[in-house]
């Protein structure tokens, strides 16, 4: 009996130690046989993978720990399918920075991405978008630079490298940009400004063509309505007639605040269909603006002025203004694309980019001078359009295009007399685009229409 409770006792005793072998067996194991050094850096790799710890400078992130067990053992399939998921959430955080603006981050996930193994297509599309993005940042704030420079030099309107055209591009790419509305706007009160001291000395045309141009760009500016006001107040709180929107337009042109000039002539429309001269002098300043702005070669600046040029385009002299811009857009084009065949064209192109304007400027008077003298006047035209462009806030000298005119007048005259009409309209579309109220335009257009009848 008591040998069989000792049996008894002895096989419960077993049995425990059975139940706590099997209870303790994964920590006897782990002490017992050591797991492997490959065996561990798995876990830690997953455990960083876990945490969202996708690469480290200093080795332990998910991407080196894959490719630590891999360097040992190249078959471990685990390693590989962990590696895939580095490369898959590296993408997704890399379009995730690159819509936070945060292109740096972005790109430093995308070497993450391609060290991963992820697709080289997908990470060269996304790397595309990341250049564009930081491309367009660095030109928004080189035109910022620009914009800030202009307006510090009192250069606020007039032309594609004044303060307010570089703001409006600025805007035109990046509509929401802080700085370039901050800057528009207050470029817009210092013309306001202009306009309250333009009508101090009783200039109450240039002061009316500056109230409609920034009502055109800002039609809620808080201080338009103070302005306005103090223009009625002026005027004797008469409205503005028709004569005073001409003489504004007039002082505009003059100026050669050609957007603002324009401005005016949209505020009265009805002024337009009962005026040919005033459309035909704002249409030779857009085309003359066109021409120049791809001198400079400011293509943007050149097909906005084209734009305004064909929305002009109402008549026979404005289309044909269209079609002399075209060839002459087109000479400058293959100017600036083909090898310059002469040293005054390798000279104007380098003082275009700031380098020896003073000689290219006297460069191109002499070659406008000789061409004139010998009725060259293709080449004449070429040298006062390159003038003009080499001064970036005027337009060519007045008497300059005066006597380009004439000449243009003449050439079309000795056309007319021996009966060639299409050589004579081009010699006047010529005339018209240097000075378009050159007294003899308007009866020799009406000449050729009555030859072409």
């Amino acid at each position: 009996m008591k040998a069989l409770r000792h049996r008894q006792g002895l096989l419960l005793g077993i049995a425990v130690l059975l139940l706590a072998l099997w209870w303790l067996r994964a920590p006897l194991a782990e002490h017992m046989l050591p797991r492997s050094a490959t065996e561990r850096l798995l876990v830690q790799a997953e455990a960083a993978l876990a945490h969202g710890r996708l690469s480290a400078d200093d080795g332990s992130g998910a991407l080196q720990r894959f490719h630590a067990v891999l360097a040992r053992d190249p078959d471990r399939a685990a390693a590989r399918a962990g590696l895939e998921q580095v490369a898959r959430a590296a993408l997704v955080r890399a379009e995730q920075r690159l819509a936070d603006a945060d292109q740096a981050a972005a790109l430093a996930l995308l070497e993450v991405a391609r060290a991963a193994g992820a697709p080289g297509a997908q990470v060269d599309a996304l790397l595309q978008r990341v250049h564009s993005r930081q491309s367009s940042e660095a030109v928004l704030m080189h035109l910022l630079d620009v914009a800030r420079r202009a307006q510090a030099q009192g250069n606020l309107d007039g032309g594609s490298d004044s303060a307010l055209a570089q703001f409006n591009e600025i805007l035109e790419r990046d509509p929401g940009n802080v700085l370039a509305l901050a800057g528009r706007d207050g470029v817009l009160a210092g013309l306001l400004a202009q306009a309250q001291a333009r009508l101090a000395v009783g200039d109450s045309a240039s002061a009316l063509a500056v109230i409609e141009r920034v009502n055109a760009v800002a039609p809620r500016h808080l201080g338009l309505p103070a302005t306005r006001a103090a223009l009625a107040q002026h005027l004797g709180d008469l409205p503005a007639q028709a004569a005073l929107h001409r003489a504004a337009v007039a002082a505009a042109l003059q100026r050669g605040q050609l957007d603002a000039a324009q401005s005016v002539f949209d505020a009265l429309p009805d002024v337009q269909p009962d005026d040919p001269l005033l459309r035909r002098e704002i249409a030779s300043a857009w085309a003359r603006r066109a021409i120049v702005e791809a001198v400079r070669g400011r293509t943007r600046a050149s097909q906005s002025a084209r734009q305004h040029l064909t929305a002009l385009a109402g008549d026979t002299e404005q289309r044909g203004l269209i079609v002399l811009l075209d060839a002459r857009a087109q000479h400058w084009q293959l100017r600036r694309v083909g090898e310059p065949v002469e040293r005054q064209w390798a000279v104007l192109f380098a003082a275009l980019q700031g380098d020896g304007q003073a000689a290219a400027i006297s460069s191109q008077r002499h070659c406008f001078e000789q061409a004139l003298a010998a009725i060259a006047l293709a080449r004449a035209a070429t040298c006062l359009e390159a003038l003009a462009a080499l001064a970036p806030r005027a337009d060519a000298d007045q008497a300059d295009r005066t006597r380009l005119a004439r000449v243009y007048l003449g050439v079309a005259e000795e056309r007319l007399g021996r009966g060639d009409i299409e050589e004579a309209r081009q010699a006047a579309y010529g005339a018209q685009l240097w000075n378009p109220g050159d007294a003899g335009l308007a009866p020799l257009f009406v000449r050729l229409g009555q030859l072409a009848r």
